[in-house]
């Protein structure tokens, strides 16, 4: 097998612990993978304003994929190397389906290429956010106009009809969207084609790695496209069982440092 010469990382689940922390131990790691040579990604369903300074944390000079790979980025530049918006005709429609099969229960979150989050208004809700981030909570009407143009993707939360959740992704995905899911209970849409997969397959591209040389690290469905493209891929010991069926290893879980665990064995750290 070619050595390893790309680690892409998720989030929550994966490099996250269940407090969404990163332990000692994993950043560890990830850093010291970057001092070797080896680009160290983050590929995360986040948006990109979350997921930046986890980046720089490890090292300057990084690449990242967020939005489940919408949008791919250098931690150390200006502006984005690659992104995927979904059309805003597609953009109506994802919000009268999600209404029509959800109902008023409904939680929709959308992420929006300025860098700021648009929630639909409702309970469940902060009442506050985190310094720094840009988070607009609108009423029905309003969520369309503010996505014109910018939408990298929707999380979709199913409220009190869980069941509505099949039907409106067999409908999004008849339509030629994207859908993963990273927790139950929700889905995930994205312009047509984009997953984390073809994101990470793409930025090895650029890079002119095969992807043989690259190693996947999740846990969940969102996941899935990475696991199919990476020459090696690794489920936490916490992953679903889809993760772990696509895995050629696993490692420990993300609150027992399986992402230091497996960069150790597989990188000789």
């Amino acid at each position: 097998m070619p050595s390893i010469r790309l680690v892409a990382v998720d989030l929550d689940g994966t490099l996250l612990n269940d407090q969404k922390l990163v332990s000692p131990a994993d950043l560890a790691a990830l850093q010291a993978a970057a001092a070797r040579g080896i680009f160290a990604v983050i590929a995360s369903g986040r948006i990109f304003s979350s997921v930046l300074p986890l980046s720089r944390a490890i090292a300057a000079g990084q690449p990242y994929l967020s939005s489940n790979g919408a949008l791919t980025g250098w931690n150390d530049r200006e502006g984005f190397s690659r992104t995927a918006l979904i059309g805003d005709d597609l953009v109506r429609f994802v919000l009268d389906e999600a209404a029509a099969a959800l109902g008023p229960s409904r939680r929709l979150h959308l992420h929006l290429l300025n860098g700021a989050m648009a929630h639909l208004q409702g309970p469940g809700l902060p009442k506050s956010w985190p310094a720094g981030e840009t988070h607009l909570a609108l009423p029905p009407d309003a969520l369309a106009p503010a996505a014109r143009g910018q939408c990298l993707k929707f999380v979709i939360w199913a409220g009190e009809r869980p069941e509505g959740l099949r039907t409106l992704r067999q409908k999004l995905e008849a339509r030629g969207l994207s859908v993963a899911s990273s927790w139950a209970g929700n889905i995930e849409v994205m312009a047509s084609g984009i997953d984390k997969g073809e994101a990470l397959t793409a930025l090895a591209a650029t890079l002119g790695l095969s992807m043989g040389q690259v190693m996947a690290l999740g846990d969940n469905e969102n996941d899935a496209g990475m696991f199919r493209a990476a020459g090696l891929p690794v489920a936490m010991g916490n992953a679903t069982p889809e993760i772990k069926a696509l895995a050629r290893d696993a490692t420990l879980d993300n609150n027992h440092g399986g992402v230091a665990a497996a960069l150790k064995k597989h990188l000789n750290l």
